[in-house]
């Protein structure tokens, strides 16, 4: 299938990736493309995450592989809670983009986010 007509969005996306922005969200209704979107933005130094509705510890492993393959070693640590993938994510200078998809069905993600913007 051919990605058409989407090169306004995937500029402003582009765009404001490169402006160093801290968060980017995107969002509309089901089954118009927003995932390929994202999947056409990411680079290969970049971490895409697709979130689901396991539990949450199975998904904080998850995501500690997806960060593995391109930190080494970061995933041989259990994470207690997202704060910490988070800011050991932040204290090893990855310079990359980390995009999750379906950003929803992380079971609270948001609160430990706003302690995390706090510090």
């Amino acid at each position: 299938m051919k990605f058409l007509n989407r090169t306004e969005e995937l500029k402003r996306i582009t765009n404001s990736l490169l402006k160093g922005n801290n968060l980017v969200i995107l969002y509309g209704r089901r089954r118009i493309g927003k995932s390929t979107i994202l999947q056409q933005v990411i680079k290969e130094r970049d971490i895409y995450y697709l979130a689901d509705l396991e539990e949450d510890f199975l998904q904080k492993n998850e995501l500690a592989k997806e960060i593995g393959d391109k930190i080494n070693g970061f995933d041989s640590v259990i994470y207690p809670d997202w704060k910490s993938i988070l800011t050991q994510l932040n204290e090893r200078n990855f310079k990359g983009t980390l995009c999750i998809d379906e950003f929803p069905y992380l079971g609270g993600v948001i609160e430990q986010l706003v302690m995390v913007q706090a510090y």
